[in-house]
């Protein structure tokens, strides 16, 4: 299996699902805060609900910033590239995969760390239910993980790219 190919399945099968999971928590957290909008107007508390809406929201960004990339959806200064030839608009986004790719993967590095200095220390957010930490760090690690191979397969093409001599 060629180099190419394992990057086109790394993000079909590892990253591309992980933006469904993100897709559904989203859905989740959606019906989550509606509900409880609705029964608190009738006077229901809903236990609970704000901590997992923010594990939620957690899944919802972290799942899907990988993908985000992989499909070119991030923000970037397009303005002002493509002003440069099709070679230096090559060299721009290549340089931008590489800084970013390094900071996401310093990110990830100490996402994990902290996810697991906090499952060491039993790490639990209090508010109107008790609430691990660990693995709400430890998605986000995960998603920081997912944006550094995305930034891997970019710089992968951006290399390709620079061999044929196109952009």
């Amino acid at each position: 299996m060629s180099l190419e190919a394992r990057f086109t399945s790394l993000e079909r099968w590892v990253i591309l699902p992980s933006s469904l999971a993100g897709g559904i928590a989203l859905i989740l957290l959606s019906a989550i805060v509606t509900g409880e909008v609705i029964l608190r107007a009738m006077g229901i508390a809903v236990v609970g609900a704000n901590e997992i809406g923010g594990v939620l929201l957690a899944l919802l960004i972290f799942l899907a910033v990988g993908y985000t990339q992989s499909i070119g959806g991030h923000v970037s200064i397009e303005a002002v590239v493509n002003l440069f030839p099709p070679k230096g608009r090559l060299v721009c986004e290549t340089l931008s995969n590489l800084i970013c790719g390094g900071f996401s993967l310093v990110l990830a590095y100490t996402c994990t760390q902290e996810a697991y200095i906090s499952h060491q220390r039993m790490e639990y957010q209090f508010g109107t239910m008790e609430f691990p930490l660990w693995p709400v760090k430890a998605v986000i690690a995960f998603g920081m993980a997912l944006l550094v191979l995305a930034y891997a397969c970019s710089l992968y093409r951006n290399a390709l790219d620079f061999r044929k001599g196109t952009p």
